[in-house]
């Protein structure tokens, strides 16, 4: 707002905001931030498809392996009369359109990333299940520290399924480690003195063990030596892809 010093009129006034505007542009911010909470928990909520008898093919859905898809494919092609041809099947990548060149119908389907995907379903307060793609259900119990897996109670560190549930109900997985994993237990450990010992002459042996136990005697095998080590259990297997393409099974 501006004043004319010698007539002291008002020669301009500045325009405030239209109340409607401003409830306006609040209410569209509330309902994109709505639709984008709604649209993430509709894809948390997504089932994986495990049997082949689907009635509507739509865009977004995930099926649990490419034999399921393409059966599913068959079936939905089956039950509403046309046909339609394969234009690409790979292991990561299925895409089929109409037969009828004047028909735009098409599917294409990507694999999903090497991660699995996880779905926590809870059975009771302390009890859960945990759906892995590809890989089948596993059962969980936090009070226990179990899983199906079994890596829970053996190696007594939560497994990728604890994890997943640990992260759905908030809570640390730090705190279901085995105490003889921490810091604190191994500072326990050694808190007490640590005598060196003595001078070998000085050792006193009992007569009971001082014959020298040799390990058996063993015969070469007469086949080749093996050239490549054993993997341990659950060490993934490296696999070599071709730098140009990316792909596997040939070099």
């Amino acid at each position: 707002m501006e004043y004319d010093d010698e007539t002291s009129e008002i020669s301009e006034v500045l325009a405030l905001p239209n109340i409607f505007q401003v409830a306006d542009s609040v209410a569209d911010c509330i309902i994109e931030k709505t639709l984008e909470q709604k649209r993430k928990r509709q894809e948390e909520e997504r089932e994986i498809i495990t049997d082949h008898k689907v009635f509507n093919i739509e865009k977004g859905q995930i099926y649990k392996d490419r034999k399921i898809l393409k059966t599913a494919v068959g079936f939905f092609a089956m039950i509403n009369n046309f046909q339609f041809k394969t234009k690409r099947s790979e292991p990561r990548e299925y895409m089929v359109t109409c037969a009828d060149d004047n028909c735009n119908w098409f599917l294409r389907a990507s694999k999903l990333k090497s991660t699995s995907t996880f779905k926590v379903i809870a059975i009771t307060t302390i009890q859960y299940q945990v759906k892995v793609q590809e890989k089948g259900d596993f059962t969980i119990n936090i009070l226990e520290r179990t899983c199906s897996c079994r890596r829970f109670q053996l190696d007594e560190i939560p497994c990728s399924h604890a994890i997943a549930v640990f992260a759905k109900r908030g809570l640390r997985a730090y705190d279901y480690v085995a105490d003889y994993y921490k810091i604190a237990t191994m500072k326990a450990t050694y808190e007490r003195t640590v005598h060196p010992l003595p001078n070998e002459r000085e050792w006193t042996i009992p007569e009971s063990i001082e014959r020298i136990v040799w390990p058996p005697k063993s015969r070469k095998p007469a086949r080749r030596p093996r050239k490549k080590r054993l993997r341990s259990k659950g060490e993934p297997k490296v696999v070599l892809k071709f730098t140009r393409c990316g792909k596997v099974g040939h070099n």
